[in-house]
């Protein structure tokens, strides 16, 4: 009985494992295209700068991107700078999760909250 449901259960386990493995390979192209999206990001604009919004419409018409409705500002926004706030909000969201595993787990060890 034993053996039979360890055999189940193995076969369960590569079928997850071989169904995981075939969903993965295209999840993998578009993480890559992002990445190769956020590298051309960081070649042309370093030091990240507020567009003016004819500038913005110009570079938006030039590299043939649709515009995405903002809620916050009420208001068109290129694609383009919504990578560019994306890019920043990981940038420190790792930062903030590097704090937290150097920083926190210390004062736990020394017995303060």
């Amino acid at each position: 009985m034993n053996m039979k449901l360890a055999l189940i259960a193995s076969l369960l386990l590569l079928a997850v494992i071989v169904n995981a493995e075939e969903e993965k390979t295209p999840v993998r192209e578009e993480n890559e295209d992002e990445e190769s999206q956020l590298r051309e990001l960081e070649e042309e604009d370093s030091p990240v700068r507020e567009l003016e919004d004819d500038e913005e419409e110009e570079i938006a018409s030039r590299m043939n991107e649709d515009k995405l409705w903002s809620r916050r500002r009420r208001r068109w926004v290129s694609s383009r700078r919504r990578l560019v706030f994306r890019r920043r909000f990981i940038y420190y969201r790792r930062r903030y999760i590097i704090y937290r595993r150097r920083f926190l787990s210390t004062r736990r060890r020394w017995g303060k909250k």
